[in-house]
């Protein structure tokens, strides 16, 4: 009982989060899922990740931009570590933010179903100049004009 009730609460929190969306907010297709802005203003960014099952972001890094990601509903791993020799994957707890700083690899996957993650962005430049992939599923990898 206690799962579904958890369930229903989140569904509420995604469904609030994308009414905020309002003027200057934007669905953003991705060949993982979307991405659902909410809030852009002076370098931050607050943004709903929508990752479908069994689908991963890159694993990338980003130059300026520090991010904290929250997870809302499903269930998402983090795979994270300071250099490709030194990466671990781990399970995002529901609820509980985890800080991304600058450099540092990472890649969201949902492995086992969908899941919505909440992402707070500092230091975020303008579109996607910031991002380096270093491998992704889609073949954007190396390539900063395909998003």
């Amino acid at each position: 009982m206690r799962t579904a009730v958890a369930a229903e609460r989140a569904s509420g929190i995604v469904a609030s989060l994308e009414c905020q969306c309002g003027p200057g907010g934007e669905r953003i297709p991705k060949p993982w899922g979307e991405e659902v802005v909410i809030r852009s203003d002076a370098g931050e960014v607050h943004k709903l990740l929508h990752i479908r099952a069994g689908q991963r972001l890159s694993l990338q890094y980003h130059r300026r931009k520090r991010e904290t990601l929250i997870l809302i509903e499903g269930a998402a791993r983090l795979c994270v570590g300071p250099d490709a020799g030194q990466l671990r994957t781990e399970p995002l707890s529901p609820g509980l933010p985890v800080t991304i700083a600058p450099r540092t690899l990472h890649r969201l996957s949902a492995p086992h179903g969908p899941a919505v993650l909440l992402e707070i962005a500092m230091n975020a430049p303008a579109g996607e100049d910031d991002v380096v992939r270093l491998a992704d599923d889609y073949g954007r990898a190396g390539d900063p004009a395909r998003r």
